[in-house]
């Protein structure tokens, strides 16, 4: 079998997360709001009918029994775009809840990861990304946890600013 999986890298649908109790262990509210936005629909259509124009090509001709999903009854923009919703499903890369915008723009932190109105609570994950990169996110959250790092050192260390010392351990196992 043979799977071809598209991708919205760049969606202008906008999500939420919310604080739904004062319990810090209740889970929050989250409401991801996919393919809310029109641009989306019609960029996840356009995207599928390609996949489907690639696997007719004469060189997977030999390899492809048949078309599972969608199927072949699915030909107009509403055939897809109900196809599409049935089966859209979250990459776990989410991004962007706590952005690092102004708050007047719904931002959460403030450029020293500062949460808007409170004195000194951070946030430092992916997170404060507020719009979605074309890379895996790990470098960015080595690089946003970095600069973290020296924000809390220069705010709350400056006394012994040149004088830390710290030893790393390093285990391998073969």
């Amino acid at each position: 079998s043979i799977t071809i999986a598209t991708t919205l890298k760049y969606p202008l649908s906008r999500g939420s997360t919310h604080i739904s109790s004062q319990n810090p262990e209740a889970q929050p509210n989250i409401d991801p709001k996919i393919l809310e936005h029109p641009f989306d629909n019609l960029s996840m259509i356009k995207a599928s009918k390609h996949a489907r124009k690639i696997m007719s090509q004469s060189d997977f001709k030999d390899f492809i029994l048949d078309e599972k999903f969608p199927g072949p009854t699915v030909k107009t923009d509403e055939d897809w775009l109900k196809s599409v919703k049935e089966r859209v499903r979250t990459e776990y890369h989410p991004m962007g809840t706590g952005s690092m915008i102004s708050e007047n723009l719904s931002g959460v932190v403030n450029p020293k990861l500062i949460v808007h109105g409170t004195k000194s609570m951070r946030i430092f994950d992916v997170s404060i990304i507020p719009i979605p990169i074309a890379a895996h996110q790990a470098f960015t959250v080595y690089f946003i946890a970095e600069k973290a790092s020296e924000l809390i050192k220069n705010q709350y260390c400056k006394y012994i600013q040149n004088k830390v010392s710290f030893t790393i351990f390093l285990s391998f196992h073969a």
